[in-house]
C-alpha cells in the first residue's frame, strides 16, 4: 500500500513537472515571437488551472515572463514621444489588458510589482486621455473629420468617461450629419432650379433622413413635399400616356401584360398622394386580358402540386374545361421479374490432411492422406426490372410534346453447397434486391430533372402568348 501511494505521488509530481515545462515553453515561444500579451495569457491559464503555485524554479520562470512583458510595454511607452498617440494608445491598452488579466489572482503577491503600481481604472483613464487628445488634434477640413473626431471620442468612452468626451462625441456627430444634410439640401435646391424634380425629391429626402435624429433640417421637408408630388405626378402622367399608346396596338396576351405593368407603375408612383387618374382600374383590366388559363391533367396529386409550384407565374390561372392551354402528364410503367433461377454444378475435390498410421515394427508415423469430397454448388439468382415512361403534352394555344423513358433493375444471387462439402466452402450472397416501389422511385428520380426542364420550357412558351 505504501509503495503504491509513493508511486502515485511520483506520478502526480511528474505530470505537474511536465505541465509546468510545457506552459513555460509555450509562454517563452510566444514572447520570442513578439506575442507579448499572449505569453502572459498562457502563464495565467496555466496558473489558474492548477490553483496553486509550482515549485520555486518554475515560479521564477513564469513570473519572470510576466515581468519581462510589463517591462517591454513600459519601455516602449517611455521611449514614445507624447505626440505619437497611436503608439502610446497601443502600449497603454496592452498594460490595461495585462492589469485586467492579473486582477484578483491568488498569486497577486508574486505580481504585486505590477498590480501594486497600476489600477485598472487608472490605466483605462490614461488610454481614454490619449484618445481624447487624438480627437482634439484632428483638423477640420471637411465633414469626414467631424466623424473621425466623434469616433475618437467614442473610443475614449469605451475605456473611461473622460472629461466632456460624451458631449464632444455628440457635438461632432451632429456636425457630421448636419454637413451631410446640407450637402444633399444644396443638391436638391440646384435640381429644383434645373427643373429636375426627381433628383430634387431624392436629394431632399436624403437630407431629411440624415438629420432626422436632430429634427427638421431647414425647409427640406416642405420642399420635399412640394417637389416630390410634382415629380410623381409628372412621372405618373408620362407612364399613363406610354401605357395608353401601347394599348392601341396590343393584340397578344404578353402585350396586354406589358400595358398592365405600365398602368400599374403609373398608379404606384403616385399612390402615396392618392389616385391621379384611372391607372389602377386600367391595370386591372389589361392584367385580366393578359392572363393565360391552363388545365392540368395529372393522376398523381403530389406531382400536381409540384408542377403547380414550378409554374407559379403571375399571369397564369388554373382552370378546367375551355382553358387556353391543356397540360397533360401521363405515366406508363412495365415491370417484370425472374425469381430463384437455380443452377446446380456437380463438384469434387481431393482434400489433403495429415494422418497417423502403424508401421510394421509397431511404431507410428505421419503421412499425407487424401479424402475425396463429392458435392454440389447451387446458385439461385433473382432479377427484376422496371421501365417507366412519362409523356408530356401541351395543347391548345401553346403546343409542346416530349417523352422520357428510364429502365432500372436489380439483381440478387445466393451460392451455397450441398453434400459432403469441404470446410473452405461457405455460403455467400451478392447483389441487392429492390422492390417494385423502390425501382419506381429510382426511375422517377432520373426522369424528374428532365421534367423540370420541360416545365421551364413550357413556362417560357406561355410567356410568349
Amino acid at each position: 500500500m505504501i509503495r503504491r501511494f509513493r508511486f502515485h505521488l511520483w506520478w502526480l509530481s511528474l505530470c505537474a513537472f511536465l505541465l509546468a515545462g510545457c506552459a513555460i515553453q509555450q509562454a517563452t515561444t510566444a514572447f520570442a515571437e513578439g506575442r507579448y500579451l499572449d505569453s502572459v495569457r498562457k502563464v495565467v491559464s496555466y496558473l489558474d488551472g492548477r490553483n496553486a503555485l509550482p515549485d520555486a524554479e518554475d515560479s521564477a520562470k513564469l513570473f519572470g515572463i510576466v515581468r519581462d512583458v510589463v517591462a517591454h510595454y513600459e519601455t516602449e511607452l517611455a521611449q514614445t514621444p507624447p505626440g505619437y498617440r497611436g503608439v502610446r494608445i497601443a502600449n497603454l491598452d496592452a498594460l490595461w489588458q495585462l492589469r485586467t488579466l492579473l486582477d484578483g489572482k491568488y498569486y497577486d503577491q508574486q505580481v504585486a510589482f505590477f498590480t501594486g503600481k497600476y489600477t485598472i481604472s487608472g490605466l483605462a483613464q490614461q488610454v481614454a486621455e490619449q484618445y481624447y487628445l487624438s480627437a482634439q488634434e484632428i483638423p477640420i477640413r471637411g465633414k469626414d473629420d467631424y466623424l473621425a473626431r466623434a469616433q475618437a471620442y467614442g473610443n475614449a468612452l469605451k475605456y473611461y468617461p473622460y472629461k466632456d468626451a460624451a458631449a464632444l462625441q455628440e457635438r461632432n456627430t451632429r456636425e457630421y450629419w448636419q454637413a451631410n444634410a446640407e450637402e444633399h439640401y444644396l443638391r436638391g435646391k440646384s435640381a429644383i432650379a434645373n427643373k429636375d424634380y426627381r433628383m430634387a425629391s431624392e436629394e431632399l429626402e436624403q437630407a431629411i433622413s440624415d438629420f432626422a435624429s436632430y429634427g427638421p433640417y431647414k425647409d427640406s421637408q416642405a420642399l420635399y413635399d412640394k417637389y416630390d408630388r410634382i415629380y410623381r405626378g409628372d412621372e405618373s402622367r408620362r407612364l399613363y400616356r406610354q401605357a395608353s399608346t401601347a394599348a392601341q396596338t396590343a393584340r397578344l396576351r404578353y402585350e396586354y401584360r406589358a400595358v398592365a405593368a405600365d398602368f400599374q407603375q403609373a398608379y404606384d408612383i403616385h399612390a402615396k398622394y392618392g389616385e391621379l387618374n384611372d391607372a389602377r382600374s386600367q391595370a386591372e383590366q389589361y392584367r385580366a386580358r393578359g392572363m393565360v388559363s391552363v388545365a392540368l391533367e395529372i393522376d398523381d396529386p403530389a406531382l400536381e402540386r409540384e408542377v403547380r409550384d414550378w409554374l407559379n407565374l403571375p399571369y397564369l390561372r388554373w382552370s378546367g374545361a375551355g382553358s387556353d392551354v391543356r397540360l397533360s402528364l401521363r405515366w406508363q410503367d412495365r415491370y417484370d421479374e425472374r425469381r430463384n433461377d437455380r443452377t446446380v454444378t456437380a463438384m469434387s475435390e481431393n482434400v489433403k490432411s495429415r494422418a497417423q498410421r502403424t508401421k510394421p515394427d509397431g511404431g507410428t508415423e505421419w503421412y499425407d492422406a487424401y479424402t475425396l469430397y463429392r458435392f454440389n454448388k447451387v446458385r439461385e439468382a433473382s432479377e427484376n426490372w422496371l421501365e417507366l415512361r412519362l409523356d408530356v403534352d401541351a395543347s391548345g394555344q401553346y403546343r409542346y410534346r416530349n417523352s422520357h423513358t428510364e429502365r432500372v433493375g436489380s439483381r440478387w444471387a445466393e451460392e451455397f453447397y450441398t453434400g459432403e462439402v469441404p470446410p473452405k466452402y461457405r455460403r455467400r450472397t451478392e447483389g441487392d434486391w429492390a422492390s417494385r416501389e423502390e425501382l419506381y422511385g429510382r426511375a422517377w428520380a432520373q426522369i424528374r430533372p428532365s421534367l423540370r426542364r420541360d416545365i421551364d420550357e413550357i413556362a417560357a412558351g406561355l410567356q410568349r402568348l
